[in-house]
């Protein structure tokens, strides 16, 4: 394990067999959910075993305390509704309501829990297009707010992007963005280039902007204040002529680092 300076700060051997690339990093990085050749298991630092999940209760959403997950499960593969999960310690899953949004190319999933915070924010999406957003209340299934995709107003289009504390959303190309509030759907920040990723809390954006001439460069803004926290080139991409991608996580009371 390093740190964010690139520091070895430790290191250690999974307790158990692990198979490729279906590894999702808790938060602060304390858990890890890894698939291996007979499951799911929750690793802790270093390797250590917590936990084994089963199939119903794996590939969930981690919630802010890293200890937590959301999940949606289809009833059925020609069911139009689903179940929304609490998974907690010792793989315990509650039940917190059904929802609809499954059909032909038609699918809803998590992208935001929050335990303390008592919500979950779904995302329903048709043929990969983003349909219709919904907040749930995780203590008795209540739906909070819900919006649908086509009733976004023209400042703020359909998102690309939404922070994983479920706060803001953003959306835009390499010239300009701009950064909504999830809630009211609301203009709240500007951008210069296309946003990739937002942090927990949403203040912070990495965003694709056109930079040299006929390329593009990556930075990191708070578009609360505007100031640049680190820019620079993009990662090669993996054969000529493809344009990476960019996956990101959040430094532990810090910025978040491609």
């Amino acid at each position: 394990m390093f740190d964010w300076n690139g520091q070895l700060v430790g290191q250690g051997t999974a307790s158990v067999p692990l198979e490729c690339c279906s590894v999702e990093q808790s938060p602060d990085g304390s858990r890890l959910e890894v698939a291996t050749a007979t499951g799911t298991v929750v690793l802790g630092r270093f390797g250590k075993r917590i936990e084994s999940l089963p199939t119903s209760l794996s590939e969930g959403t981690w919630a802010e305390d890293d200890v937590h997950q959301c999940l949606v499960q289809e009833d059925s593969p020609s069911s139009i509704e689903g179940e929304l999960y609490l998974v907690g310690p010792g793989a315990q899953g509650k039940k917190v309501a059904t929802v609809a949004g499954f059909g032909p190319r038609t699918g809803t999933g998590v992208i935001a829990c929050d335990a303390s915070g008592n919500l979950a924010l779904l995302a329903t999406s048709f043929m990969g297009s983003l349909e219709s957003l919904t907040e749930i209340r995780l203590s008795d299934g209540a739906i909070l707010w819900q919006r649908q995709a086509g009733a976004s107003s023209d400042a703020c289009p359909v998102p690309q992007v939404i922070s994983p504390g479920a706060t803001y959303e953003a959306s835009g190309d390499e010239q300009e963005g701009t950064v909504c509030d999830l809630a009211t759907d609301s203009v709240v920040g500007q951008l210069q280039g296309e946003p990739l990723a937002l942090s927990w809390d949403g203040h912070v954006v990495i965003e694709r902007i056109l930079s040299p001439s006929n390329s593009y460069s990556l930075e990191a803004i708070d578009w609360q204040t505007g100031a640049v926290l680190w820019s620079g080139p993009p990662p090669p991409a993996t054969l000529p002529g493809l344009v990476p991608t960019v996956n990101t996580q959040d430094q532990p009371n810090g910025t978040p680092s491609p």
